[in-house]
């Protein structure tokens, strides 16, 4: 029987489409505006509102959290217990925890008031999911996976679409300053921490 991405999954298409004709003008006008709330350094310094500002050698700012090599391995593992659990859905008498970034535990709760945990789902960058007969909906940092949930002690990964999901900022979020530049080249960006940085090549 062929499978369904539930309501809540499904992402909504490009807002490009959306706007029509004044796609264009709008798009010039965010991009205007990224290019001056964000700096690179160069050999002049930053050009960030008129103020060129040369790069220290040693602050505090922010920087990227890249995901392991493995952030693309979708594997069943022993339990374990909940870090940052942020999403709970049931399917069945099966209940579903969603730990942010790491995984999905899956537990027996067919006595509610004493639920037993079965089996420990490593998915790399998870934050939302979702379940329908023996299929498990899950995000995958940007790509949206279907997983085989017949045999919990052996799931496989049955569909990925990829970019499915809008990627992360490349800058840190709610934050001005000095921060450590995202290299895409060093793998996924989990998200960002503050840290002792070293001649930091970006401000915000």
């Amino acid at each position: 029987m062929q499978k369904t991405i539930p309501n809540n999954l499904k992402k909504y298409k490009s807002f490009s489409a959306f706007l029509g004709g004044g796609k264009v003008i709008l798009l010039f006008l965010f991009f205007s505006l990224s290019l001056s709330s964000c700096s690179i350094w160069d050999s002049g310094g930053f050009g960030f509102g008129g103020d060129d500002e040369e790069s220290p050698e040693i602050t505090t700012g922010q920087r990227p959290i890249y995901a392991r090599e493995d952030a693309f391995d979708i594997f069943s593992d022993v339990p374990r217990a909940i870090q940052n659990g942020i999403v709970v859905f049931e399917e069945g008498t099966l209940l579903f925890t969603v730990d942010a970034d790491l995984g999905i535990h899956v537990e027996d709760n067919s006595n509610p008031s004493s639920p037993r945990r079965l089996v420990f789902i490593q998915i790399p960058g998870v934050r939302t999911g979702s379940a329908s007969g023996d299929r498990l909906f899950a995000n995958n940092f940007e790509d949206l996976l279907g997983i085989d949930i017949s045999d919990l002690d052996n799931v496989t990964v049955v569909s990925r679409q990829e970019d499915f999901y809008d990627s992360p900022a490349a800058f840190p979020p709610n934050f001005t300053g000095f921060f450590e530049c995202y290299d895409e080249s060093r793998g996924p960006l989990l998200g960002w921490e503050q840290a002792t940085i070293f001649r930091p090549q970006c401000r915000i």
